[in-house]
């Protein structure tokens, strides 16, 4: 049996999304920030948010297999 989590997932998507709405720029700088307000260890939401865009892209090489992956967005979807 697989053990519990310790962030239920809800928590993991709102990190996620709010990170999702920083400045690629300032990216680094704002994981601390979001991590202390959400009261999540800094490298926990990296990992959430490194993993988030794995599944995105990972999707959209399925998708999109014709024509590339993910080719011709420059990641900008990810970010809005």
């Amino acid at each position: 049996m697989p053990a519990a989590r310790k962030y239920p997932d809800e928590l993991r998507e709102r990190s996620v999304l709010q990170m999702r709405r920083e400045q690629p720029a300032e990216v680094y700088r704002a994981i601390s920030t979001v991590a202390k307000r959400l009261d999540v260890h800094p490298a926990t939401l990296r990992l959430w948010v490194n993993q988030a865009e794995v599944d995105y892209y990972s999707s959209r090489c399925t998708i999109t297999a014709s024509r590339g992956c993910g080719q011709g967005d420059g990641g900008s979807r990810l970010r809005e």
